[in-house]
């Protein structure tokens, strides 16, 4: 079996060259409005954070923003520094109690890549659809419909990296917009893409993409191409790879004879996708599925705050109803709590119409794998050793972060305890998170951990160390850079209360 580790746990592992957890993957979201309950505050001023024993007191956090030369000019800076401290602290507290990780939960981390594979095997044999075209057939759908023409491009890829920061990204459309001068003077695009292009796949033959036709690219790149007449330089647009630069170099009308081969995959493809649109729309008319009032609205309230305690009747309500089941709040919040800030973010203020969207879709999943289930595909051999590969990669790659950041095997110097070496080692991550260097997150580890061990956060502590900070001369009144903030940036809000008195 062949690993890829990741520079993150957030990126993705890889089985035999497959991404089997994905970074970014949104399965579904949660609703209904309810009570929040928060880890209980520290009755100790000086205490900003305790986590199984551990605590992280104001001093501590001024000496590290203060050495940094930089000021938080809000509460949720100093919050999510505290959280990032709770996560390193309940890690090694994990690691010393069972080194090679195994008392790690890796189910609510890893369900959803299992339960996707059971989709995929069961969608396999429930969507029939014939992919055997006659000529006559072709000939008569050529007519019907004639291809658009086929096009021939160029372009630049500018990668952005994962998690990317407003900086990053600026810093991208910044360059391209500089690369696009350089083009317009006169610069060759086959000598810029080379130098500059991140597509390995063409950027050694100066980005060229071939003739490609409708459906053959990303749809970005497509709709883009389609708009530029030959010769013509498009302005730089993002795709979910990055930063393009594209300029459309020939076109080709088509025609049935030279096009036949390109024109049947082309008919296979849109048969799958017919055949695959109508499964769902059956499946949501049979099912009968139906968003709860006021769902949507709750999402953004959950997504703000994954780390709320609610009470068992709120976490059995209803976010979706369908004809034999529905989709609960627990369900929805045990996804949540699997997704980075930045999508958590996102679906904290995405429209309220696309979070329906997203609740259908996290529905049909659940459908889906309770079908799947039905048939007894969670049994054969070929899931159970996918099953295994998953956990037992998603286990070494955790072995590696944990070591690489030194939570694993701690090493307890001579006049100090292992909860005193495991401070240093935690205060130490801290300073290398502010200044800049990003080891890993493990918020998806802890999730469990943190139902299982105390820990609370003290928001008088948040404010004394604000006003501390403040009281220094010589130290900078500006926020904290963006890249910092955003890195670990989370939006919190306070005091919500249930509209039906659920809590």
């Amino acid at each position: 079996m062949t690993l890829t580790y990741p520079m993150s746990i957030d990126q993705g592992i890889k089985v035999n060259g497959k991404t089997v957890i994905k970074r970014n993957k949104i399965f579904g979201i949660v609703s209904a409005s309810l009570i929040f309950f928060f880890g209980c505050s520290d009755s100790n001023d000086n205490v900003i954070a305790t986590a199984a024993g551990h605590r992280l007191s104001v001093e501590q956090v001024v000496e590290i923003l203060a050495r940094q030369n930089t000021l938080p000019s809000q509460q949720e800076t100093v919050k999510a520094l505290a959280e990032y401290w709770i996560d390193y602290t309940l890690m090694g507290e994990l690691s010393l109690q069972d080194s090679l990780l195994t008392n790690i939960n890796l189910e609510l981390i890893l369900q959803e890549e299992l339960d996707s594979e059971l989709v995929d095997r069961y969608l396999e044999l429930a969507i029939q659809f014939d992919t055997i075209f006659s000529e006559e057939q072709l000939m008569e759908e050529w007519d019907k419909d004639p291809p658009l023409d086929s096009i021939r491009a160029v372009h630049i890829l500018l990668e952005l990296p994962d998690e990317a920061t407003n900086v990053q990204a600026d810093s991208l459309i910044a360059l391209a917009s500089d690369l696009k001068r350089r083009l317009e003077l006169g610069e060759p695009f086959f000598s810029i893409a080379r130098q500059y292009s991140d597509d390995i796949g063409n950027a050694s033959n100066g980005g060229d993409l071939g003739f490609f036709l409708p459906g053959m690219l990303m749809p970005e790149l497509e709709e883009v191409a389609y708009n530029l007449q030959i010769g013509q330089l498009s302005e730089p647009f993002f795709s979910t790879s990055g930063v393009h630069l594209l300029r459309v170099t020939d076109r080709r009308a088509m025609d049935f004879l030279s096009s036949k081969t390109a024109f049947r995959q082309m008919m296979i493809e849109r048969t799958a996708s017919d055949a695959y649109t109508k499964f769902f729309n059956d499946l949501i008319q049979t099912k009968d599925i139906q968003i709860s009032l006021g769902s949507a609205t709750v999402v953004k309230e959950l997504a703000r705050n994954t780390g709320s305690k609610l009470s068992s009747a709120a976490l059995d309500r209803s976010l979706v109803d369908y004809s034999d089941g529905n989709l609960t709040v627990q369900e929805g919040l045990d996804f949540l709590r699997t997704l980075s800030e930045d999508f958590l973010e996102q679906i904290a203020t995405v429209p309220e119409e696309r979070l329906d969207q997203l609740l259908i879709d996290m529905t049909q999943a659940k459908i889906l794998v309770d079908l799947a289930k039905a048939e007894g595909m969670q049994s054969t051999d070929e899931y159970i050793a996918h099953r295994d590969s998953v956990f037992v990669a998603f286990l070494d790659m955790l072995k590696v972060e944990t070591d690489a950041v030194g939570l694993r095997m701690i090493t307890v110097g001579s006049d100090e305890t292992y909860d005193q070496a495991l401070d240093r080692v935690v205060l130490q991550l801290i300073r290398e998170l502010l200044a800049g260097r990003n080891p890993p997150s493990f918020r998806l580890i802890t999730v469990n951990a943190r139902d299982q061990m105390a820990w609370s956060i003290n928001d008088q502590a948040v404010l004394a160390t604000l006003e501390r900070l403040s009281e220094l001369q010589g130290f900078s009144t500006n926020p904290l850079t963006d890249s910092i903030t955003e890195s670990f940036s989370e939006p919190t809000e306070e005091n919500f209360t249930d509209s039906t008195g659920v809590n």
